[in-house]
């Protein structure tokens, strides 16, 4: 008896839409969820500057804009705060030490920011103890992150939009599986690069490798497609190769077994 896989049209674009809709409440929920000291920061030759300040931040009226923060301590260890701290990309490292730097750093602070006042010190030489809110306020999400979010559903709801018409085609399939890539990477993206300071550390990474899988699968299916469409260039099987390769090149990436981020992350 042969199986039919075919589904109608609307149960897919309704699934799409359920997982767009989890997505989008997921990734709101969780940017919300690092301390909040209700600053903006910009990197300058002076080092990290605040360039906004809330009017709800703990530190409004305190700390004004144009002075730069240099490290914070709560008396028993301090952090320097330099410029790879607010890195957007953890995987912009140089090498896995740099790379596995930053979630220990990032640790480190949460875990002062978490647990009562800390002391930021300014390149201005003032001390200022200060206790950060417990969640960042949904109000405070800046517009990057509503950007990459709003992309990111445009893209799956496109490549939903798609395969749910042309679910026989090959480069149809690849081609929402490209846009589900796509979308990963940019709602992840949208989470942690446009953090305050920190993120929870049993999230960050997580989230690194599900950005650098999106990635992947967008880079491999969204070539493999152009094999396929609008008609094989061949018979040889490009799909399954070039899932292969994504899969050796995250092995290789998540278990660090060579120590270069451009081979193994950005090749």
């Amino acid at each position: 008896m042969h199986l039919q896989l075919r589904q109608p049209p609307q149960t897919l674009l309704s699934v799409g839409l359920l997982y767009l809709l989890l997505l989008a409440m997921g990734s709101i929920f969780i940017a919300m969820q690092p301390p909040w000291l209700g600053v903006s920061l910009g990197k300058t030759a002076a080092g990290l500057t605040v360039t906004a300040i809330s009017p709800d931040s703990p530190l409004a009226g305190r700390l004004l804009p144009g002075e730069t923060l240099v490290g914070i301590h709560n008396g028993r260890e301090r952090v320097p705060l330099d410029l790879a701290l607010l890195r957007p990309e953890p995987d912009n490292a140089s090498d896995y030490g740099a790379y596995q730097l930053l979630f220990r750093e990032n640790a480190r602070l949460y875990a002062m920011l978490t647990n009562g006042p800390v002391t930021l010190e300014t390149g201005q030489h003032q001390l200022l103890q200060v206790t950060a809110r417990s969640s960042r306020p949904f109000s405070a999400l800046p517009p990057l992150f509503w950007y990459q979010m709003l992309c990111a559903i445009a893209v799956f709801g496109m490549g939903i939009g798609v395969v749910a018409f042309v679910q026989e085609d090959i480069s149809a399939r690849l081609y929402t599986s490209a846009a589900l890539g796509l979308s990963l990477g940019m709602t992840t993206s949208a989470i942690y690069t446009t953090r305050e300071l920190v993120m929870p550390p049993d999230l960050f990474q997580p989230l690194s490798y599900l950005n650098e899988f999106g990635a992947m699968l967008f880079a491999s299916c969204g070539t493999a497609m152009l094999w396929y469409f609008p008609r094989p260039l061949g018979r040889f099987p490009l799909a399954r190769a070039a899932l292969c390769l994504m899969v050796l090149m995250l092995l290789l990436h998540y278990l660090q077994l060579i120590d270069n981020l451009d081979l193994t992350v950005r090749a």
